[in-house]
């Protein structure tokens, strides 16, 4: 679709620019191995910049499309509904599975957990469950052995995970937009996934960007040969999964997997504008083991083989990499420009008195505008664009930015050490952790982090000798050094649970 070439288009055009801008605007005087160094990883963060452009660029300029739907059920084909439990079922979850408005569903609980007071809840509904004794092959495994005996008895299935939810219409809209004949090589229907577990400023700032979320995948990922989807709360075709063997084992990540397969075969995944909900993270702890396993997770899957796909898609399976690899470099860029480069406040009067004198400013102008560029585009320019596109206030992206920013610092050297790992052929698997929220004092917080915290108190002791490069990444600084007390502060604000709330919006 044309899309693709746009976003691919855009992509390589911001990227070239932004390289031969910071390529022209750098200073080869002295340093030039540390000046090198500083270009690469620009040329590295520029990827992330360009491509968020480009997506930008073709969100504002496309239109959102919702794929055809059919006004009314003409038959109506047996659905399976699976939820998956792996010691972590949750009872808010379960009691409403059986909501469903449409009436030729069955519904099967997946339970892989251990633990007696997990089977014990589950057994306390009326579903079918099935245990399988082992757990290999994780959520995959678990799925496949559905699929495996009850595959050719459904035509669809549906996939929840222990925390998601949806609305009682859910299936019967659904199916709606599968039964339509131009959606017949469509394989999975992605709803689009909103937390419910917002009762928590935790986990009410991160679920802020949903609104954008839902843009990308309307108004950019729809007009695409195919979506990623992320393999929970969608509707699947059942025929095209037992064609390839159901889902992909290898991999944590089984979705972008199984999802990159069904694109070989000739099979695509469509998202569809049908509100679902879903667990969130409610502690930084969890969403740092989370981001872990998708960064090992989306590497392991990119790296496996050599992917028969459009280089559009290719480009987008990169960038899931890219976009949990690019912290470390952020990390490496502030350690470059604070010890490689010591300049004293002397030296910076002496150089604009020796400018002045040779009638050279561009010398100091141009790289201050590259840098007040950056810090426009990010602080200013971003946020109003995503604003007008999305409503979301600009209080409300700034704060998501910040918590967002020191989670992943928080969980930047479990993701770098993970991909690392990955790379010389260790594979990532299941963590099951505490998912609900708990009680973190703030050294559990610096505890957990403390790599990070080590890398803040040498750049932090290098801006003592370098004062003058705390302008270079001050946006960068405030949320690394305060990112402890930011996490600790949001994460331990106590606010009632109401157990009753579902997908209620919230004010942050």
């Amino acid at each position: 679709m044309k899309i693709n070439k746009y976003i691919v288009g855009f992509f390589y055009l911001f990227w070239l620019f932004f390289n031969c801008t910071i390529g022209l605007t750098i200073s080869y005087n002295n340093h030039i191995v540390v000046t090198i160094s500083y270009l690469l990883i620009m040329f590295i963060i520029n990827i992330g910049i360009a491509y968020d452009l480009s997506l930008l660029v073709c969100a504002t300029f496309s239109k959102a499309v919702n794929i055809k739907r059919i006004d009314s059920m003409e038959r109506f084909p047996k659905v399976a509904l699976l939820y998956l439990a792996c010691d972590d079922a949750l009872h808010e979850s379960l009691s409403i599975l059986n909501n469903q408005t449409y009436n030729n569903y069955s519904i099967f609980v997946l339970d892989d957990s251990r633990q007696s007071d997990n089977k014990t809840l589950i057994d306390g509904y009326s579903y079918q469950t099935i245990r399988r004794g082992h757990r290999r092959g994780a959520k995959a495994g678990n799925i496949n052995n559905w699929l495996f005996i009850y595959g050719n008895q459904f035509e669809y299935f549906v996939v929840l995970d222990n925390g998601g939810m949806l609305e009682p219409t859910f299936i019967e809209k659904m199916l709606q937009y599968a039964e339509h004949p131009e959606n017949s090589d469509t394989a999975i229907f992605q709803s689009i996934t909103k937390a419910w577990n917002t009762q928590r400023l935790f986990t009410r700032i991160l679920d802020a960007n949903f609104p954008f979320e839902k843009l990308l995948q309307l108004r950019v990922f729809n007009h695409c040969d195919s979506m990623f989807c992320w393999g929970h709360n969608i509707l699947c075709r059942t025929k095209p999964f037992l064609k390839i063997n159901g889902f992909d084992e290898r991999f944590a990540t089984e979705d972008i997997a199984t999802n990159l397969r069904l694109i070989e075969c000739g099979y695509n995944s469509k998202a569809v504008d049908i509100i679902s909900y879903d667990l969130a993270s409610e502690t930084v702890q969890f969403h740092a083991t989370r981001l872990t396993r998708w960064a090992r997770g989306n590497l392991e899957t990119a790296i496996s083989k050599s992917w028969n796909l459009p280089f559009a898609t290719k480009l987008r399976m990169l960038m899931g990499v890219y976009h949990f690899s690019r912290w470390p470099f952020y990390l490496i860029g502030m350690i470059i420009v604070i010890w490689g480069y010591k300049i004293s406040w002397n030296q910076i009067y002496i150089s604009f008195f020796l400018l002045k004198q040779w009638n050279q400013f561009y010398l100091i102008l141009y790289p201050m505008i590259t840098i007040c560029f950056y810090i426009f585009y990010g602080t200013i320019a971003r946020p109003i664009w995503v604003k007008k596109l999305t409503g979301i206030p600009l209080k409300t992206y700034w704060i998501y930015g910040i918590l967002y920013t020191s989670v992943c610092f928080f969980a930047l050297f479990p993701m770098a050490i993970g991909q690392i790992k990955s790379i010389f052929g260790s594979r990532a698997g299941f963590v099951i952790a505490e998912k609900r929220w708990f009680k973190t004092s703030l050294w559990g917080i610096i505890t957990g982090m403390r790599w990070t915290v080590l890398a803040s108190i040498f750049l932090a002791a290098g801006l003592l000798l370098n004062p003058v490069a705390c302008y270079i990444h001050f946006f960068w600084y405030v949320p690394l050094f305060c990112s402890p007390l930011i996490l600790h502060f949001i994460q331990n604000i106590y606010s009632k649970r109401d157990e009753s709330c579902f997908g209620e919006n919230y004010e942050i």
